[in-house]
């Protein structure tokens, strides 16, 4: 086998959202010269080869206007059949209608008893059990309480056909049990492209509540093949203002007359005149995408042994070449970093910073994140190049630290003032969640329950770093009992009884409430301990309501 370039490495970057302006998705290469009848193997890129494999990647945080029609969603349940608007593919199958669960995701079929009430994750997927959700995507999978929220869901088809999309959105609605933490994130299905989109403006989970976990990600229709966001497969994480997407593809090989030659990431030619060759990306809807590689048969001589342009010379006047070039800026913050990429015709490859070896660096890219004068050399037996320099600098990011001028566990009323290590040329940022407004000084006064922590910029060049996070309390209300704990159930799960108990020893209204909202008894009472008979109501999820003029507190348990 005889190849003219040392083969590329070329990434894929599917960052197109504009279906009109589609741009190839697909790389075949190498382009090369042989002897007439010789083989040669031809590659591609494609990031993926299985119309049932799902690649995600983060890509700019974009998401789509909230709109559309406004869904009432119950706790733990869930919404559909709802019509897309169009045929979309989603593991090799073709669907035109959703379900919508109140719990972070969407289903193609309709949710099995357990689904909804499986408002965590058990563990991680694929799971086969059958109260894990199936042929679904998963956005933010945890409980949230759609029952505390109004004109929280929406969806809507835009866009013209065949580049519709779907925009499935959950707008501000309440963590379970961690109010007032509240989450915002879309799901975008694409028309013609089968892309997924994942926008989430704020996610989180609520880490006092069962698992305390969440998933994003997708699942096949018998809970066997799933694929997920790195670290996010039933696990406590958070995410704020970021975007990801999911797709897939197949791949076939033609030759300049149309003929299928092979299917796959690669295929081998013997061609015996110079051939242009086709790869073409097929989505699972039909949506081709395709790229050229040209075999030339008896022309350039190059380094390798070989009388390539077949005139009974081997070797005769080559000259190596090589060049650099940047994927993106070379003036960056400290922790990030750009990629090198050599273009050379030589056998081997040398990266040097400041004229000195990088020791193992000797692939065709070199990641830099330490500034320097970086270039690279390429050898074989017929010469050596050098490239130009390129000059990368890496800009330090500010030091960010706070404390807290006092206890962070306080009765409503009460504060802490959290202060951040000032940095000389920067200005500083406030986050509970999301950003903080106005809060732009070096010190803020915690007065409400949260996570803070403080991000410091450095103004000259921008570089950031968030700080440590505090945890700031209000468990109590002055003269009063307030909060979200002010009352505890037990059993949970009960059987024929439940008791609700409070320290407190006001006059107080307690409810038992269904999963619509309907009351099932009223208790009125100054005792702090009340037991509740069960013995009338089925099996399922209830709520206990406890009001005492001031306060209005509710709590879930299951009935078994």
């Amino acid at each position: 086998m005889h190849i003219k370039n040392t083969l590329r490495q070329v990434a894929i970057i599917l960052l197109v959202t504009n279906m009109q302006n589609l741009k190839a998705q697909i790389t075949a290469f190498p382009d090369t010269t042989i002897c007439s009848g010789e083989m040669v193997t031809l590659y591609s890129d494609a990031s993926e080869f299985c119309g049932d494999c799902y690649t995600s990647e983060e890509i700019p945080f974009e998401p789509e206007a909230i709109g559309g029609t406004s869904l009432i969603v119950q706790d733990d349940s869930y919404s559909g059949p709802i019509d897309i608007g169009f045929d979309f593919c989603f593991f090799g199958n073709t669907f035109s209608e959703f379900y919508i669960c109140s719990n972070g995701w969407i289903s193609f079929d309709e949710p099995e008893l357990g689904w909804t009430v499986n408002w965590t994750p058990n563990g991680e997927i694929p799971d086969t059990a059958g109260n894990v959700p199936r042929n679904a995507i998963f956005v933010a999978w945890t409980d949230w309480n759609t029952g505390l929220c109004s004109d929280c869901i929406h969806y809507e088809t835009i866009g013209t056909a065949p580049f519709r999309k779907l925009v499935i959105t959950f707008e501000e609605v309440p963590l379970f049990l961690c109010y007032p933490d509240n989450g915002t994130f879309q799901i975008v299905l694409y028309e013609t492209s089968n892309y997924i989109d994942n926008h989430l403006t704020q996610a989180m989970v609520c880490p006092d509540w069962d698992l305390g976990v969440a998933t994003q990600g997708l699942q096949n229709e018998d809970g066997t093949v799933a694929y997920t966001v790195e670290g996010r497969n039933a696990t406590s994480w958070e995410a704020s203002n970021e975007s990801w997407r999911w797709y897939t593809n197949t791949i076939g090989w033609y030759d300049d007359e149309g003929t299928l030659i092979g299917t796959g990431p690669t295929v081998d030619v013997s061609p015996l005149a110079t051939t242009v060759y086709t790869v073409i990306q097929t989505l699972c809807d039909g949506t081709i995408y395709e790229d050229d590689v040209t075999i030339n048969v008896g022309a350039v001589e190059i380094c390798d042994g070989i009388d390539n342009n077949c005139d009974g010379n081997i070797d005769e006047g080559v000259i190596e070449t090589i060049s650099i070039s940047a994927d993106g800026p070379t003036t960056f913050c400290q922790g990030d970093n750009v990629v090198l990429t050599a273009t050379h015709s030589g056998i081997s490859l040398q990266w040097k910073r400041n004229g000195v070896n990088i020791p193992g660096a000797t692939g065709t890219t070199y990641t830099v994140t330490n500034k320097g004068a970086y270039s690279c050399v390429t050898t074989s037996p017929c010469g050596t190049a050098t490239s130009d320099i390129i000059n990368v600098i890496v800009n330090k990011i500010p030091n960010a630290s706070i404390t807290a001028g006092g206890p962070t566990t306080f009765c409503e009323g009460g504060n802490v003032i959290l202060s951040v290590t000032p940095v000389a040329g920067s200005t500083y940022q406030w986050f509970k969640g999301g950003a903080i407004a106005g809060a732009t000084g070096t010190n803020y006064v915690a007065t409400t329950p949260g996570n803070y922590k403080c991000r410091v910029t450095k103004t000259a060049t921008g570089c950031f770093k968030n700080s440590n996070v505090i945890s700031v309390s209000v468990p109590c209300r002055e003269d009063n009992y307030a909060g979200d704990n002010t009352f505890t159930l037990y059993p949970n799960p009960a059987f024929d009884n439940i008791t609700v108990a409070t320290i407190y020893n006001t006059e107080k209204t307690i409810y038992l409430m269904n999963a619509l909202g309907q009351i099932l008894q009223t208790v009125n009472t100054t005792e702090n301990s009340i037991t509740i008979n069960l013995t009338n109501i089925p099996s399922g999820v209830y709520f206990i309501k406890l009001e005492d003029g001031i306060n209005s507190v509710i709590q879930k348990f299951i009935k078994q």
